[in-house]
């Protein structure tokens, strides 16, 4: 009888000790279980904020200028080509206005030279760069599988990036829907940019972004 009494007072002993630690270790697990969650989340939201910089190659130079020739004909190879290799040293502004590459170009910027502003194609053919220089490599499939390659939020940081660079602070006219619609579009984002704010600047649609 004493020892029955005493194999219940050791397994009543027990069950009490296990339902007072059992808490304490589940509660343990969980917090780490949580602080390792946060710790990941935090690591993902730096990676997702960090600036998304040009990963153009030298070799590529020459196949995103083609490809921004096709777009913009009335700038010059050369113009187009000081404009990739800026903005893989982290110039991202324009160099200064190019000779028109065409008779037809020429006539048309004689025409708006009076206009303060910088030409549609010269902001498009920039943003359109950059776009291609931040995926790095595949440079001759253009600027619709950069988008793809990068994704369409780092796309809209190297917008904006590219655009603050030539326009600074009134680079706020552009606003987020605007190049959120130039992603969506089926031809070039940085001319789908540069001809709305040519439609809704001081002297719309001169072929110019007036400020």
């Amino acid at each position: 009888m004493k020892k029955l009494s005493k194999y219940i007072s050791v397994v009543l002993f027990s069950t009490t000790l296990l339902n007072i630690t059992a808490p304490v270790v589940t509660e343990t697990v969980d917090a780490a279980t949580i602080h390792t969650v946060f710790e990941k989340s935090k690591q993902s939201s730096i990676s997702q904020d960090e600036p998304v910089e040009n990963r153009l190659a030298a070799e590529d130079v020459d196949a995103v200028v083609e490809v921004l020739k096709s777009e913009y004909p009335d700038l010059s190879e050369d113009y187009l080509r000081e404009i990739v290799n800026n903005q893989r040293h982290g110039n991202y502004s324009l160099p200064s206005e190019s000779q028109p590459s065409s008779t037809r170009a020429r006539s048309a910027m004689f025409s708006k030279s009076n206009w303060k502003g910088i030409t549609v194609s010269q902001m498009g053919a920039a943003i359109d760069a950059a776009i291609i220089g931040a995926s790095g490599g595949a440079a001759s499939l253009g600027v619709k599988f950069a988008i793809k390659k990068i994704g369409k939020k780092a796309a809209k940081k190297v917008i904006v990036k590219a655009i603050q660079a030539i326009v600074g602070g009134a680079a706020g006219k552009v606003t987020s829907t605007v190049v959120g619609k130039a992603l969506d579009y089926a031809g070039s984002p940085g001319y789908y940019i540069a001809k709305y704010w040519d439609a809704h600047d001081k002297y719309p649609k001169n072929g110019r972004i007036n400020f």
